[in-house]
């Protein structure tokens, strides 16, 4: 039974930005434009601290039907490229372990990625499965250390930065080197070939977002960005146990 990012309550979550992210900001005088647009997004989050029936059982059930086909259809897209470039095999490799640990990385990562999401939405979305990879990869080598981390988004994050997260996972997690030659009858190394899976993966999300027209900056928005990293937390797991050897078994 996978863990879905119902779980998550949004007024939590605009609390943890005030704590972590804006009280920081306000005394960074050197971007007062950034955060000026920053604010503006937050006060667009607004109806979010309103509305107290937002991933609750008395939710309109129609509302959780399309979300919930929302992030199937977007898991059968990735799935499909994931599959044709032999990554995995039409599915997601489940993990209760890593399913448990979906609330505790979504909601402090949702406060990094939502400053990257106008400039930069691919990385706000495509970071989320190396987050993925990373913890399918601590799970496989000893997660009776690493699954007693407080927190291990922020204890991936912190190595290098958000900014530069792709590239500590691609390097010092997963091992693959940028400067490694590709293998036999292949165009690029490991290191290149993920960050082009990854792009790929990331826009066909963005574009699977767009195509929905939803309101920008609504609580409908937020919930299908919630939704859409959520799916590529599950596939980056999965590619990622794949990689090490991990099949689904009948």
């Amino acid at each position: 039974m996978l863990c879905g990012p119902s779980s998550i309550e949004i007024p939590t979550f605009c609390l943890y930005l005030w704590q972590k992210v804006i009280k920081k900001l306000t005394f960074s005088y050197s971007c007062p434009h950034f955060l000026w647009h920053f604010a503006s997004i937050i006060v667009s989050l607004r109806p979010l601290f309103l509305d107290e029936t937002i991933f609750t059982p008395q939710k309109d059930m129609e509302e959780k039907e399309y979300l919930d086909k929302y992030e199937q259809n977007l898991i059968v897209e990735l799935l499909k490229v994931c599959t044709q470039q032999g990554k995995l095999e039409g599915q997601l490799l489940p993990s209760p372990d890593l399913d448990d640990k979906w609330e505790e990385v979504a909601q402090p990562y949702m406060g990094d990625a939502i400053k990257e999401i106008a400039k930069y939405p691919t990385v706000a979305l495509g970071w989320m499965m190396y987050l993925g990879m990373a913890i399918a990869h601590y799970w496989d080598i000893d997660w009776e250390l690493y699954g007693k981390i407080p927190n291990l988004y922020e204890y991936i994050r912190d190595k290098r930065g958000f900014d530069c997260m792709d590239e500590y996972v691609r390097e010092t997690v997963l091992g693959f080197s940028p400067k490694a030659k590709p293998a036999d009858g292949q165009a690029m190394n490991e290191y290149d070939a993920m960050e082009e899976l990854v792009r790929m993966l990331s826009t066909i999300c963005l574009t699977q977002i767009r195509r929905e027209q939803i309101e920008p900056q609504s609580p409908m928005a937020f919930r299908v960005y919630l939704r859409s990293i959520h799916a590529l937390y599950l596939v980056g797991a999965s590619l990622e146990l794949y990689r090490l050897g991990y099949k689904m078994t009948a």
